[in-house]
């Protein structure tokens, strides 16, 4: 006796007014996706007696839906086939959309599922970026710095050798060799203390394999020799640069209010004469938000860079947010950004982190190394997850004092993921946002065990346009001609068109 089956409760139906004709099936947990003709989808709706009702609110002109079995459910489909040209009949849908998990059987337990990647997701994790607070110096004065608004203190001091050393071995000892593990140095502006950057370069490439180095500078102090350092230890660099001159200028200035841009193209363009690999991070606001997709976005391109992230600011903890922009309106320039990022071959790396995982239907638990994949370490020695919150004196234990398998604070912030927040229980991109910015959520709501809600607009409105952009290109490559699809994570792929993998950085570390 053949058992009965329902639809998985992790199943979620979507429509678009501006895709009238079609239906998308999406499976929270395991993010696949199978699309039909709605005619065809509804007969075999109606075959298994299924009652399809709103499940939540979602910006025009997405509708999301949750689909269940009705009490007196049969126990297969009994409708005749419909015969197709590609994928045999309805009835051959059936057997794919269980086997994807869209149908399970009646006496399933699909807690079990949800258990099972909850506990992967905690337990699956290993220190893998170590990110050095070089120094709190900085020869700028940027109006939204977060660093030295929320900097407990005006000592703005060096890291000495001794504890960058420190820092380094700590790491080591708590990371697996086999692992690809990242070095990031920062501030302030980490040139100003070159010497201990040498220091921790020839170490590290002596004492531990697998090691690599990336350094956030705003660029004004590269010069030939420091540019050649970069390149011949293989120094990842990422320039902070906010666009075009009458748009950087209005934020990234010198604490005389005078103009850097110069400095910093002079920067890129010493880079690039040496071979370095040159990343650009760019801060997303009012200064520059208009324009971000066109102007802003040709003065990028032009620059023939490796990498680019378009980031929205962070919160502040005592102060509001200066060139504060809508996230709707963020949310909306990111995607126009991607669709001519990809036909130019730009890796962006910040909206990366969601299409990564919808392609490879790899769960994304956490947003950032702070969740348990990294350690950060100030200038004077304190050890913590975050760095704002570390320079805030929020958070922080002494290095001397610091052991990784008995401190609470890095044991609450590993288990800070998607699947263990309670406001993400249902949520339809659960699988993907990686729970947002636990620094954020910590200050908009003074716990971190609650959501970045930034992250959940961003990440719902980038999700709806991969859905439904992967069908239009499904659509034109096979004609039209199916009745349904479950696309494959090559097919998938298509939605990145000429950007190469080569370019990405293997672990996301934020632009």
């Amino acid at each position: 006796m053949k058992k009965k089956v329902r639809w998985s409760k992790y199943c979620r139906v979507l429509k678009d007014d501006n895709y009238k004709g079609y239906i998308v099936l999406y499976h929270i947990l395991n993010m696949e996706l199978a699309y039909f003709k709605e005619k065809h989808f509804n007969m075999l709706a109606e075959g298994l007696n299924s009652s399809i009702t709103k499940k939540e609110v979602s910006p025009p002109p997405q509708q999301v839906y949750e689909i269940t079995n009705l009490k007196e459910e049969k126990n297969l489909w009994k409708k005749p086939g419909i015969n197709k040209k590609e994928d045999g009949n309805l009835e051959e849908a059936i057997g794919d959309l269980k086997s994807k998990g869209f149908l399970v059987e009646d006496d399933e337990n699909e807690d079990d599922m949800l258990l099972s990647i909850r506990k992967s997701i905690e337990e699956n994790v290993s220190i893998k970026n170590l990110r050095l607070l070089i120094t709190e110096n900085c020869n700028l004065g940027c109006d939204y710095c977060q660093i030295e608004k929320n900097l407990k203190s005006t000592r703005q001091i060096n890291m000495s050798r001794e504890i960058a050393l420190k820092a380094v071995k700590l790491f080591k000892d708590n990371s697996k060799a086999e692992d690809l593990k990242t070095i990031i140095f920062t501030g302030g502006e980490p040139i100003l203390n070159m010497e201990v950057i040498r220091e921790v370069v020839t170490y590290c490439s002596r004492e531990m394999n697998n090691c690599r180095f990336i350094i956030f500078t705003n660029g004004t102090l590269i010069d030939k020799n420091i540019a050649g350092y970069f390149k011949n230890n293989n120094v990842f660099v990422l320039i902070s640069l906010d666009g075009p001159g009458k748009v950087h200028d209005i934020t990234r200035k010198t604490k005389m209010k005078k103009s850097c841009y110069n400095e910093v193209i002079k920067a890129i363009e010493v880079l690039k004469a040496v071979g370095s690999k040159i990343g650009i991070s760019a801060v997303v606001g009012g200064h520059n938000i208009d324009i971000l997709d066109t102007e802003v976005f040709d003065f990028f391109q032009g620059l023939k860079i490796n990498s680019l992230g378009v980031n929205i600011l962070h919160y502040l903890l005592d102060s509001d947010i200066p060139h504060q922009i809508d996230i709707n309106s963020y949310a909306d320039k990111l995607i126009k950004i991607f669709q001519r990022a990809r036909k130019n071959g730009i890796f962006i790396e910040n909206i990366n982190r969601v299409i990564a995982p919808f392609i490879n239907k790899e769960i994304r638990g956490r947003e950032c190394s702070a969740q348990g994949k990294g350690i950060t370490v100030m200038p004077d020695g304190t050890v913590g997850t975050c760095k704002t919150l570390l320079a805030a004196g929020v958070i922080g234990c002494p290095i001397d004092k610091f052991s990784l398998n008995d401190n609470e604070m890095f044991s609450r912030w590993k288990k800070r993921t998607s699947f263990s927040l309670e406001q993400c229980d249902g949520c339809m991109v659960k699988s993907l946002c990686g729970s947002g910015c636990t620094y954020d959520a910590f200050v908009l709501n003074k716990t971190i065990n609650s959501i970045d809600d930034r992250t959940c607009v961003i990440t719902k409105r980038f999700f709806h346009f991969l859905v439904w952009d992967l069908l239009n290109i499904l659509r034109e490559k096979y004609n039209d001609e199916f009745l349904y699809l479950i696309p494959t994570v090559e097919e998938r792929k298509f939605v990145m068109q000429n950007i190469h993998r080569d370019n990405k950085l293997k672990e996301t570390v934020g632009h």
